[in-house]
């Protein structure tokens, strides 16, 4: 029998230190090759374009904010409904279009955040919804308002703003990791066609498919056609033995390479004779007993008047 399952005793602390919170996180595009003296002039002045919004006093004035500089940036972190972002993005983004010197992106996440304090005994923010919400603007360019696929799909079933959210699709972000977005787009902010991160990935996936898709291609081609090609070329030979066989001269110089064809066999099979009855004879000679010549035949006994002896044979 396996042992109940024990959950952990609740914390009151840390549960109220998390929420579940939309957030709007912001940069300055290319802010590290700028001057120091500019790109203090250029924070100064984001900062206090964010401060004069409609949504972000309203929502200052009820606590319903925290505000935190991130170096080249800000994140907003708002404790209301989730398209309290939205607004602020699109208030911004229309005061960002008299001053085109500040290259500004955007993203809006809604995930868990912890508040926290940091080394000055102040209040911030952290947690996955604020990463989240850095890696949407990650991918973005200048002028963008990138919106993850849980805001998009949270505000897409209010109207009007289900107009405004384009989809873009996929887009590969740190460690390999892959979230849909969407582009907040209206008459007047917004950009309506894809980050250049977004098409070089789509560049490389084309490149990576294109050998692939030529293969099958040709491959489906060659099938398809099969029959009409064979049709093709059994036409196409029919037709040149049909001209090459009434050619007299085709004729001619196919008689002679038959003549020539026969005579180089019967010339093999001729000279396959020789060569058999060359070897025969030289196995009998090698098999036949070795003759004695007259130097090797044993000296005749003779008498001392050099007559030979006969022996008589006794019956």
């Amino acid at each position: 029998m396996q042992p109940p399952l024990r959950f952990p005793a609740p914390n009151p602390y840390i549960e109220r230190l998390i929420e579940f919170a939309p957030m709007l996180f912001m940069d300055i595009v290319g802010l590290g090759k700028m001057q120091m003296s500019l790109q203090t002039a250029i924070i100064e002045e984001l900062q206090q374009l964010v401060r004069e919004t409609d949504e972000f006093q309203r929502r200052d004035e009820k606590h319903e904010l925290l505000a935190r500089f991130t170096g080249d940036g800000m994140v907003l972190v708002f404790q209301s409904d989730v398209l309290s972002p939205v607004r602020c993005a699109i208030q911004l983004a229309q005061s960002l279009r008299l001053r085109p010197y500040i290259p500004v992106r955007m993203g809006i996440h809604m995930g868990p955040v912890h508040y926290i304090h940091d080394i000055n005994h102040q209040v911030n923010v952290s947690g996955e919804g604020v990463i989240h919400a850095q890696r949407v603007m990650d991918c973005g360019d200048e002028g963008f308002i990138l919106v993850s696929q849980h805001v998009a799909e949270t505000i897409g079933s209010v109207s009007p703003w289900c107009n405004y959210m384009r989809y873009l699709g996929e887009c590969t972000i740190k460690h390999g990791q892959k979230i849909v977005l969407y582009s907040l787009v209206t008459d007047e902010v917004g950009v309506g066609r894809h980050p250049r991160k977004m098409m070089a990935e789509a560049a490389q996936a084309v490149e990576k498919r294109l050998p692939r898709q030529r293969i099958e291609y040709q491959i489906s081609s060659i099938a398809k056609n099969f029959p009409r090609y064979f049709l093709l070329a059994l036409v196409g030979g029919l037709l040149l033995g049909s001209v090459c066989f009434l050619s007299p001269r085709f004729r001619a110089d196919a008689y002679l390479i038959t003549e020539r064809l026969l005579s180089g066999v019967r010339g093999g099979h001729a000279d396959a004779q020789s060569l058999d009855g060359k070897q025969k004879s030289a196995q009998v000679e090698i098999d036949a007993p070795p003759t004695q010549t007259q130097n090797d035949r044993p000296p005749v006994p003779t008498t001392n008047d050099s007559t030979p002896l006969v022996r008589a044979s006794v019956a």
